[in-house]
């Protein structure tokens, strides 16, 4: 009988087992897989994704923003809009400092916005101007500029033809008004010379007299009447193109040409005074002999020789 008869039938679906080495210095290993983690060797299983923190919103942030971009919105809509803009601009101690010089520096912020308006420096530019010490510019909510000024001190007031100036001590003109117009204020005890000279009819704001003319003027104006001989309350001072500075007598009726000073290179302060006291006692003099009265014109100018013209 065939030893196939008794040979054990395997189970279908069964693997058979491993064939056993002959090599008894090698042992038989079994790799056992293990779930989750791949075999030595093996290709590892492509990652799944993990699914990614949702990002909160941050409401905070979000809020400044839109209300830095309504600022900023807001602001240009005042710069650029029709509201905020100068309309007017007034002036307040602007008595001699003429309407045409002020509005030449203001003019510029008429029609701006107000948040453009540089009030310093349009207060720097008017203190500039001839005759204004001091200025103070105010910038109003409604489109209206406030402007105060303080105009500068002066010693004289001179009439020409065409007009009357406020003259500085130095011979600047830093005011003008018409012929017509009253002075008053401080202004109007400030002593009077009439220019009647033609040369001195365009004199206008800035312009600059000779300072040995403002000079004479002011100690001629100091000069009172009794120091001269004369019992008149006050006297006038003019400037004729021929015989230089001339005083005169409303009351009594004379009039007494002094000359020109500062022409000499030799007429320093001192020179001058000490010429104008010589002259002085001349006239005092001539009145001593001659009733004020009954004298009609007086030259001076040469302190050395008293000439006069009787009245009548």
């Amino acid at each position: 009988m065939s030893d196939r008869l008794f040979e054990r039938i395997r189970p279908a679906g069964k693997a058979r087992p491993a064939a056993r080495t002959t090599d008894p210095n090698r042992r038989m290993t079994t790799r056992v897989k293990v779930k989750g983690r791949p075999a030595r060797g093996a290709t590892p299983p492509a990652s799944v994704p993990s699914r990614r923190k949702r990002r909160r919103v941050n409401w905070t942030r979000i809020s400044a923003g839109i209300l830095c971009l309504l600022l900023v919105s807001a602001t240009a809509w005042l710069v650029a809009g029709p509201w905020l803009r100068v309309r007017a601009v007034s002036y307040a101690g602007a008595e001699w400092t003429g309407r045409d010089e002020l509005d030449a520096v203001t003019r510029p912020m008429v029609g701006r916005s107000l948040l453009l308006v540089d009030g310093a420096a349009v207060a720097e530019a008017l203190g500039t101007l001839p005759g204004v010490r001091t200025a103070a510019v105010e910038v109003g909510l409604f489109g209206q500029v406030q402007v105060a000024l303080v105009e500068g001190d002066a010693v004289a007031i001179w009439r020409t033809d065409a007009a009357q100036l406020l003259v500085a001590e130095d011979g600047t003109v830093v005011g003008v008004q018409s012929r017509d117009a009253i002075i008053t204020g401080d202004q109007a005890d400030l002593p009077r010379v009439s220019d009647d000279r033609a040369t001195s009819h365009d004199l206008s704001m800035g312009d600059q007299l000779a300072q040995d003319e403002v000079d004479a003027a002011i100690l001629l104006a100091d000069l009172p009447p009794s120091r001269l001989g004369s019992e008149s309350g006050q006297l006038g001072i003019a400037i004729d193109a021929t015989y230089g500075f001339v005083l005169s007598s409303p009351q009594a009726g004379w009039s007494a040409a002094f000359g020109y000073y500062g022409l000499d290179p030799a007429d320093t302060p001192e020179a001058v005074e000490a010429r104008l006291a010589s002259q002085a006692s001349g006239v005092r003099t001539l009145f001593a002999a001659h009733p004020e009265a009954s004298v009609a014109w007086i030259d001076i100018r040469n302190p050395g020789r008293v000439y006069f013209r009787a009245r009548g």
